[in-house]
């Protein structure tokens, strides 16, 4: 499977206008929270909550630390995701606005509703790409993948994980194997990693190993 460029700038944009739309309703029935660097956010924390991020880096997780997601600036998290998110790490410190959830679900005002849908949809493309990499038993391609996530991903996620654990956090590949495959990619020079950290991908990485 090959996936474009297109597909990781889509994955790291929501839908705007639908997004704005949400994230104005979360605001005008909720509340401001901080979350500090280093934090972690439990689920039973957001439970029944829908969650506007205005500022900032999460990593959303699952009870086993698999991570599923990233999100910043114009994500919505909570009852609009397909997963059951057990735990959520402040990546960078985030500033967020939440409301109960059913403002959004139980909304009979067709903008929102129908924003929900066109923001529910958009996760839907990306959480199928994803989860169909990350569910083959193609290990090649799952290192690819998220070598190429992680390569799309803010600066903040390359300047302060390393390429190995980024990888094995999101595949659940032993470090054995993920260190000959980017050995072999790094002397082919597909990749530039200075101290274990990705500085950038030089040129396309094959579709196959």
């Amino acid at each position: 499977m090959i996936i474009s460029n297109e597909f990781y700038n889509s994955w790291k944009m929501p839908p705007k206008a639908a997004t704005e739309i949400l994230q104005s309703t979360i605001r005008s029935n909720g509340r401001m929270r901080k979350y500090l660097e280093g934090s972690v956010v439990k689920a039973e924390d957001i439970k029944g909550k829908i969650i506007s991020v205005e500022s900032g880096n999460l990593i959303l997780k699952l009870d086993d630390g698999f991570v599923v997601a990233h999100a910043n600036n114009g994500f919505i998290i909570g009852s609009l995701e397909l997963y059951s998110i057990y735990s959520i790490s402040v990546m960078e410190s985030a500033i967020i606005y939440e409301c109960e959830s059913d403002v959004i679900n139980l909304s009979d005002e067709n903008e929102i509703s129908n924003a929900a849908h066109k923001y529910l949809t958009w996760v839907m493309s990306c959480l199928s790409v994803r989860m169909y990499i990350l569910a083959s038993t193609d290990a090649y391609l799952k290192i690819k993948f998220t070598l190429e996530w992680l390569n799309y991903s803010p600066a903040i996620y390359k300047e302060s994980i390393t390429l190995i654990k980024f990888i094995c956090d999101r595949t659940r590949l032993s470090k054995a194997h993920v260190h000959m495959v980017l050995k072999q990619l790094k002397e082919g020079g597909y990749i530039e990693v200075n101290n274990g950290y990705l500085i950038e991908i030089v040129k396309k990485i094959p579709d196959k190993f």
